[in-house]
C-alpha cells in the first residue's frame, strides 16, 4: 500500500470523529421551539417610524377636511350669489299674504334665486322681511342680497292712466271710450261688455228692478 493511502486512513481515524463533539446539549431545545407562537414576535421597528405613520394619517385627514370645507364654501357662495351677471329685470308679482318662505319658494321656482334653502338660511342669519305684496322687477340668477334689497324697498307704484268721459254718452259709447287706444285705457271691449252684463258692477243706490247700468255711469 502506498504512502498516500496510509495517510487517508489516518485522516479517517475513529478517534478523530469524536462522538462527544456532537453534543446533544449544544442543540438547545428552547432555541428550536416546536410550539413557537407568533405572539412572541417582537416588533423591532423604531418608534420614530410609527410616529411618522400616525403623523401622515393625521395630515391626510386634515387635508381631506380642508378640501371638503372649501368645496362647501364655494357651493354656498354660488347659491347666495350665482356666477355671472343676472338676467334682465322682469316683472315678478308677490301675492297678498305671502310669507317669506312662500316668497323664497316662488323665487326659486321662477329662477330668480338659485336655492330656496339658501334663501331660508340667509334670512335666518341676516334677517329680512316681511315683504309687501305687489309687482317687482327682478332678474334671473340674482344674488339673494340684491333680491332682498329690492323687496325691502317695496313694490313699484301701480301705473296710472287718466282719461275723460264726456257727458251724454250711452253705455256702449262709454265702453268704446274705455277700450279706445287713443284717449282711453286700451281695455278689451268684449271683456268690458261681459263684465257689465254679469251684474257684478252695480251702483249701491241702483234699484233692484233696474239690471242695466245705462245711466248709472257718469262723466
Amino acid at each position: 500500500m502506498s504512502d498516500d493511502t496510509h495517510r487517508d486512513e489516518d485522516v479517517l481515524d475513529d478517534d478523530y470523529v469524536d462522538e462527544a463533539y456532537v453534543d446533544e446539549a449544544y442543540v438547545d431545545e428552547d432555541y428550536v421551539d416546536e410550539e413557537y407562537d407568533d405572539e412572541d414576535y417582537v416588533d423591532l421597528r423604531p418608534p420614530a417610524s410609527r410616529g411618522r405613520r400616525v403623523l401622515t394619517v393625521v395630515l391626510v385627514l386634515v387635508l381631506v377636511l380642508l378640501v371638503a370645507a372649501g368645496a362647501a364654501f364655494v357651493w354656498v357662495q354660488r347659491q347666495l350669489d350665482p356666477p355671472g351677471d343676472p338676467g334682465e329685470p322682469r316683472p315678478v308679482v308677490i301675492a297678498e299674504g305671502s310669507t317669506t318662505d312662500d316668497i323664497g319658494a316662488q323665487l326659486a321656482e321662477e329662477g330668480i334665486i338659485s336655492s330656496e334653502l339658501a334663501w331660508d338660511w340667509y334670512l335666518r342669519v341676516n334677517g329680512g322681511g316681511p315683504f309687501q305684496a305687489g309687482e317687482y322687477q327682478l332678474g334671473d340668477d340674482s344674488s339673494i342680497s340684491s333680491v332682498i334689497d329690492t323687496l325691502s324697498a317695496g313694490p313699484a307704484p301701480p301705473e296710472e292712466r287718466s282719461f275723460t268721459l264726456p257727458e251724454g254718452l250711452t253705455l256702449p259709447e262709454t265702453l268704446d271710450a274705455l277700450a279706445g287706444e287713443e284717449g282711453g285705457l286700451g281695455l278689451d271691449r268684449a271683456a268690458l261688455q261681459t263684465l257689465m252684463d254679469s251684474g257684478a258692477i252695480r251702483w249701491e243706490g241702483q234699484p233692484p228692478e233696474q239690471p242695466s247700468n245705462e245711466g248709472i255711469l257718469f262723466p
